[in-house]
């Protein structure tokens, strides 16, 4: 009896360090996945810290045959990202942009689309940060490079690759001047995580690995 006893003991035992096991890794699945407010960047720009992205700045400046456009990325970037980038991994801040022609009793037509790719690698032997960028063109899908910078600190690394100056938009001037709409929106691209397990995505945090966009911004002219 007693021995049979000492055997249904152990198996309890057993049971229950099984079941304690379980609920510690339910209990740190469950606090990686609660959102850590405190651990955010917030850029310099006067921002309040709750602010979601959001397209700030537009400038829409008229050329000879073109526009310059300047604008930038604006609110809170997670803490991952610069989690990400200090650790040697790539990421990358995209913008779109749509040129469309306003039109009445008529859906509006789109002339041409862009993307622009900012991608920021640190080096940890330099402790520099090299912006690499490129555009691609809707019409015939051509991407092109744009020159690369390094900056010294990752503030000013995510400033740099957060703003976009003087984008340069063909557009001919019509005689009598016709209505456009310019669209534009902005991405912070996930993590590439080909390799990486569900153990691993939520370690290093499961936000690096999901998209987060701004809401389109839209600005009427006449050219």
């Amino acid at each position: 009896m007693r021995a049979r006893s000492t055997g249904v003991s152990g198996s309890r035992w057993a049971g229950a360090a099984r079941r304690f096991r379980g609920a510690t890794l339910f209990l740190a699945l469950a606090l990686a996945l609660v959102p850590r407010s405190a651990g955010t960047l917030t850029l310099g720009w006067g921002v309040e810290g709750g602010s979601a992205l959001a397209i700030r700045d537009v400038r829409v400046r008229r050329a000879t045959n073109d526009l310059a456009v300047s604008f930038r990325m604006a609110g809170n970037f997670s803490k991952d990202l610069e989690d990400t980038i200090q650790s040697g991994l790539p990421r990358t801040l995209s913008f779109e942009l749509e040129l469309l022609h306003r039109r009445l009793l008529v859906p509006d037509r789109r002339l041409d689309a862009w993307q622009i790719r900012r991608t920021i690698l640190y080096d940890n032997l330099k402790d520099e940060f090299l912006i690499t960028s490129n555009v691609t063109v809707e019409e015939g899908s051509r991407t092109s490079p744009m020159p690369a910078r390094v900056i010294k600190g990752f503030g000013g690394a995510v400033t740099m690759a957060a703003r976009v100056d003087d984008f340069h938009i063909p557009l001919t001037p019509s005689r009598s001047a016709l209505p456009y709409v310019l669209r534009i929106r902005g991405r912070v691209e996930p993590v590439e995580a080909k390799g990486w397990s569900w153990m691993d995505r939520v370690l290093f945090g499961l936000s690096a690995f999901g998209p987060r966009k701004t809401d389109w911004y839209e600005q009427e002219f006449d050219f």
